[in-house]
């Protein structure tokens, strides 16, 4: 089954609030992909319809379209592109096009992660400016796009692998009340900016984590599958102190986190005994709820009621100078 968003707008005309329509794709596409296949071309690069029919038994070539069209994007065509997504031809393979419910506009944003980090790579890294428009034009109200997300994350794994030294603060645990989840809420110490813990991060460069790795000193590591509850790990070594664990979980608004026991448990195996720090990454407009099932503590009774101490929580907060590299 395929599902796509419907509308009667077009770019410029009142838009109606859109369906989904779902359908048996095989009647529609005549090279005769399965469905598995569809899913995965659409979700890798956000192909359209006509894309889907035409490349999706042949990724590799449309890859390389999309490639081309990429490096042929000239310094400022990326901004209007995202004003006016059909002004230019990249805009097929670079853009996807949103209604918003309820209201008479659409939301442009990049089609797919795979195609928002190709394009990093190739133009936006070196490009702050450039950044921080699409940063912002791409931050709706409270709650960031997709989009903005991607940014957000894409810039924060450059700066902590960057030498940055973080402000940490803790994240405190509200009362448990027999839950099934310990829910961290408290940001007071963050909103207050007391008494922060300040660590030092080495330079690193990017390394795969896989379940099962050696982890070392210094590198810093991404996953590349869903099954580690953080967007990376960081082993440290303070002077005069026993090494840290640090587990960065990025989040670009409000959305409540989740940590998985099972996802915990893999990290825990890599490094057992050695203290772990959560570390909430955030703009400093936001303050998530971190949710930790109960059933991740050993000997639950003792633990939960001192779970501030046996499940480190921190937030750092990043403000947009500090993302975009203009504090003085």
């Amino acid at each position: 089954m395929v599902h796509f968003g419907s509308s009667s707008s077009v770019c410029g005309t009142n838009l109606q609030k859109s369906t989904t329509l779902t359908f048996r794709s095989r009647p529609f596409f005549q090279n005769k992909p399965t469905e598995r296949r569809l899913k995965e071309f659409y979700y890798e690069f956000g192909a359209s319809p006509r894309a889907l029919a035409e490349y999706s038994v042949c990724s590799d070539q449309y890859e390389a379209l999309l490639q081309k069209a990429i490096n042929e994007i000239q310094p400022g065509q990326l901004r209007t592109a995202f004003h006016d997504p059909g002004v230019h031809g990249f805009s097929r393979y670079v853009t996807t096009m949103w209604p918003i419910h309820d209201h008479c506009y659409y939301r442009v944003e990049f089609a797919a992660r795979r195609v928002a980090r190709l394009v990093w790579e190739k133009h936006a890294h070196s490009q702050i400016d450039d950044m921080e428009d699409f940063y912002q034009l791409f931050c709706g109200g409270k709650v960031l796009s997709t989009s903005a997300t991607w940014i957000f994350k894409f810039r924060m794994h450059e700066l902590l692998r960057n030498g940055q030294t973080i402000e940490l603060f803790p994240i405190l645990h509200s009362p448990n009340k027999g839950m099934a989840n310990l829910i961290y809420d408290n940001y007071a110490a963050s909103r207050n900016g007391k008494d922060p813990i300040n660590l030092t991060l080495p330079v690193s460069s990017e390394y795969p984590l896989t379940e099962g790795v050696r982890l070392e000193e210094g590198r810093y590591y991404r996953p590349k599958s869903s099954d580690f509850v953080v967007d990376s790990l960081l082993l440290i070594h303070p002077p005069g102190e026993s090494p840290i664990l640090l587990m960065f979980q990025m989040s670009s608004n409000d959305d409540e986190l989740g940590v998985s026991p099972e996802g915990s448990d893999i990290i825990d195996r890599m490094l057992l005994g050695t203290r772990k720090y959560y570390i909430v990454v955030t703009p400093d407009t936001a303050h998530p709820k971190v949710n930790v099932p109960v059933k991740y503590f050993k000997e639950m009774e003792k633990q939960v009621a001192s779970a501030d101490e046996s499940f480190l929580v921190f937030h750092y907060s990043v403000r947009l100078e500090q993302l975009f590299g203009r504090d003085s």
